[in-house]
């Protein structure tokens, strides 16, 4: 004969908390993996910023001694970013103070280089706001002739 007794669970049972959790872990872990990939994306994009401002501090310290012509200038750049492991195509040049011939001894002259940075893991999320998943990263540094 069955037993009339129903199948009653105490509130702090294992079973329970067993459910509870495995609820909280499908819960977090969409949360912490794109923490996670926001964090190694910033990362990124603070590598790219930094081969771009070597890759311009570059240039411009060898234009500043040689008085080159900006095109010069912008290919020496262009090959420092590949060295970087950064797409050169993507770099715009600007030349807000002086550049290449007719410069004298003590002339100021500036660079300015802007880097498209695509973002890898956050593109697609970022495409869902309606962002293009990139930014521009950019630098202007300047510097005397010598």
């Amino acid at each position: 004969m069955r037993s009339s007794r129903s199948r009653w669970r105490a509130p702090g049972s294992r079973e329970g908390r067993r459910g509870q959790a495995l609820i909280e872990v499908a819960l977090l872990t969409p949360v912490l993996l794109l923490m996670f990939a926001g964090t190694v994306e910033i990362g990124r994009a603070f590598r790219s910023y930094q081969i771009v401002t070597d890759a311009t501090r570059e240039g411009l310290r060898w234009t500043a001694g040689r008085a080159l012509t900006s095109p010069q200038a912008e290919e020496f750049v262009r090959e420092a970013l590949g060295r970087g492991g950064l797409n050169p195509d993507e770099a715009t040049f600007s030349w807000p103070v002086g550049t290449g011939g007719g410069l004298a001894t003590g002339d100021q002259v500036g660079l300015r280089v802007e880097y498209r940075h695509e973002w890898s893991f956050l593109g697609p999320v970022l495409g869902w706001v309606g962002d293009d998943g990139a930014i521009t990263l950019s630098t202007e540094l300047y510097t005397r002739m010598s």
